[in-house]
């Protein structure tokens, strides 16, 4: 009969063997996960440069050129963004702003716009563009495609400014 209290142990090179593969199998998942760059789900620089002219003309006035928001507009970029988004998709953030966002038009732009505008936003937040479009069907992780590798001071793209978006710096600068 077998003590009630006895601890069982495996011999020396089974719990060796075990560990090994425990740790193999771990790599290996986290990296069939990780996002390279280049891999699918990610943007291309096509898609940065129109979703830059689409915030400009329909986000900045709210959120703000430097993404930081005011009032009711939440930051769209650095730490605070990261935290709320950063386990979420692509698709995600893309459902949220199609269905919401312009405040006075929800839904008044077309997919490939609130598209762009979310592959902006992801550039903005340190993720890499690879060669691979972004599309309503990415399922990573914002935090997975490498957001915050960067800080949105280094990621924003210069966007050909609108002379709205001009006068607004222009306006804030004197103020």
């Amino acid at each position: 009969m077998i003590p009630r209290n006895a601890v069982w142990r495996l011999p020396r090179p089974c719990a060796l063997a075990t560990s090994v593969v425990a740790t193999w199998t771990f790599v290996t998942m986290m990296s069939v996960t990780a996002h390279e760059p280049g891999q699918a789900g990610g943007f291309t620089m096509a898609q940065v440069t129109r979703g830059a002219g689409i915030y400009d003309q329909n986000c900045a006035n709210c959120h703000r050129e430097d993404f930081q928001g005011s009032f009711e507009a939440p930051p769209l970029a650095g730490q605070n963004f990261l935290n709320l988004w950063g386990d979420r998709t692509p698709l995600d953030l893309f459902d949220r702003i199609s269905q919401s966002m312009p405040p006075d038009r929800p839904g008044g732009l077309d997919d490939d716009s609130y598209i762009e505008l979310v592959a902006y936003l992801l550039q903005v937040n340190g993720v890499p563009a690879s060669d691979t479009a972004l599309t309503s069907s990415t399922s990573i992780t914002i935090s997975a495609l490498g957001a915050g590798q960067t800080s949105p001071v280094e990621a924003r793209v210069p966007s050909r400014r609108s002379p709205q978006s001009a006068r607004r710096t222009q306006n804030r600068e004197s103020e």
